[in-house]
């Protein structure tokens, strides 16, 4: 999914692919959550954009266990069901990341939020591509996620 796009000013040209790759090599977890059949979006403190909940996998940790906390730490979630649905890596210039996709439905969540993010929401489409945090790259994931959903 090769993407010259420009987000809030700078011009970037993304190279995202979907692929299998071996555990030790994701840096990251994205999971993109629904509760009630609505995409859940999460707010940083220390930002005004939207983003998919995810995180950093930590030392130690398989990615699906990365998926879990980090889905708790950034929607309070205690009750859901999450599956992985495909690794991805993200070019941006010379640099390469890699990652796990994670698809999750909350059944339960605490309202209280103690860890970096401000708020929680739920939408019933993506907002702009300027209010998402990552941009493009989060968009091509839910994209990719509603187009595998379909079929």
């Amino acid at each position: 999914m090769k993407k010259k796009i420009e987000i809030l000013g700078i011009d970037l040209d993304l190279d995202i692919k979907l692929h299998k790759i071996e555990e030790r090599y994701r840096k990251y977890a994205v999971i993109i959550t629904y509760e009630n059949n609505e995409l859940v979006l999460v707010r940083h403190r220390e930002r005004e954009t939207w983003e998919i909940p995810g995180g950093h996998h930590e030392i130690g940790e398989t990615i699906l266990e990365t998926a879990k906390r980090e889905l708790f730490e950034e929607t309070g979630a205690i009750d859901f069901e999450t599956k992985h649905i495909a690794d991805y890596s993200v070019k941006k210039g010379n640099e390469i990341n890699y990652g796990g996709l994670f698809e999750a439905h909350i059944i339960n969540r605490e309202k209280k939020l103690g860890y970096e993010i401000s708020e929680v929401k739920k939408f019933t489409k993506l907002p702009p591509v300027k209010k998402v945090t990552h941009g493009m790259i989060q968009i091509e994931l839910v994209n990719f996620l509603s187009k595998k959903l379909s079929k």
